[in-house]
């Protein structure tokens, strides 16, 4: 029976669909080392990813590897490349975290505008006075507008949810359309850059590309208005982050939330440390009981497809590959 490596822990439904099948499962520990996975993967049919790189020699180690299987959306730790070279599929869950980073995100923008992290500290230490004070107030989202770079599953589904609460959304996609911004009542534009400063929330919904690195950097930051916030729950690098810490201690911005890190996880003395205006999580967008169990069934579903016959093409990051294969 085919041979599947999780290369990380996830939820007890990708095993239990593998083990229906009666595939071989192979469970690494949490956070393994490279000498680990290339092991692992020399008789590998499949491989299950989250956030471990599998870079070209693990692939090329692999020459049994039919699959590999991103649980998530981003494929920048898998090189890509390589398995379309071997002929192997690379497929994502889709929607399977969409509504979770939607919440993330907005999370992140109710903390900001209403100055939660601060008003919190001086509640503990026993500071009521903030509460009377300019540096307590916080801003309303209603009437505000969101800058949205990124219209893709994530980005669209958060236009409805910041509408419902009375935001004006700009949405900056070459693949979101006329008709998609009719339909979700929202304003599409060509160039982000040219609308910076009509947004009070700057928020990325990009995958991480050689073109889409350091997408956000001083030149985007210093347009926007003093008073706005930048969120990035999408991957690390897509901000600049030393321009990032430059507009937050230059007051050229109000404040800023990460999810993501370029480089994770990040050094110890990594300057966001030590920033009282940059809210952070540890690229936790996705991980709730209900998204992991959602991304591990889709994983698994996708794993099981592959060796069927049956993959969707609409999961599968490099298509071109399916026809070779007797796939399409």
């Amino acid at each position: 029976m085919p041979k599947v490596v999780l290369v990380e822990p996830m939820a007890p439904i990708a095993t239990a669909l593998f083990t229906a099948r009666g595939f071989d499962i192979v469970q690494l520990p949490e956070a393994p080392a490279h000498d680990a996975i290339l092991e692992a993967a020399r008789d590998a049919d499949a491989l299950a990813v989250r956030i471990a790189k599998l870079p070209a020699d693990i692939i090329e180690a692999a020459p049994s590897l039919k699959v590999v299987a991103k649980h998530g959306v981003g494929t920048d730790n898998i090189d890509v490349a390589s398995c379309t070279a071997h002929r192997i599929p690379v497929t994502v869950t889709a929607d399977a975290n969409k509504t979770s980073v939607v919440e993330h995100t907005l999370m992140f923008m109710l903390a900001l505008a209403k100055k939660l992290v601060p008003l919190d500290r001086a509640t503990r230490d026993g500071d009521f006075t903030i509460r009377s004070r300019p540096d307590g107030f916080g801003v309303d989202l209603g009437g505000r507008t969101a800058l949205l770079v990124g219209g893709g599953r994530i980005g669209s589904a958060l236009v409805p949810v910041l509408r419902a609460l009375g935001m004006t959304v700009i949405v900056s996609d070459p693949a979101f359309g006329p008709e998609d911004a009719t339909r979700l009542q929202c304003e599409r534009v060509d160039d982000f850059r040219e609308h910076l400063s009509r947004a009070d929330f700057l928020s990325v919904h990009v995958p991480l590309t050689a073109e889409t690195r350091g997408l956000v950097g001083s030149r985007e930051l210093d347009a926007l208005p003093s008073h706005a916030f930048v969120i990035n729950c999408a991957r690390g690098g897509i901000v600049d982050e030393t321009a990032l810490l430059e507009a937050l201690d230059g007051e050229h911005i109000a404040g800023a939330a990460t999810d993501v890190f370029d480089g994770e996880p990040p050094a110890p003395d990594h300057p966001f440390f030590t920033c009282d205006k940059i809210l952070l999580a540890p690229h936790a967008g996705g991980n709730t009981l209900e998204c992991l169990d959602r991304m591990a069934r889709a994983t698994a579903e996708n794993i099981i497809a592959a060796f069927d016959g049956t993959l969707e093409r609409r999961l599968v990051v490099n298509p071109e590959i399916l026809k070779a294969n007797g796939s399409d």
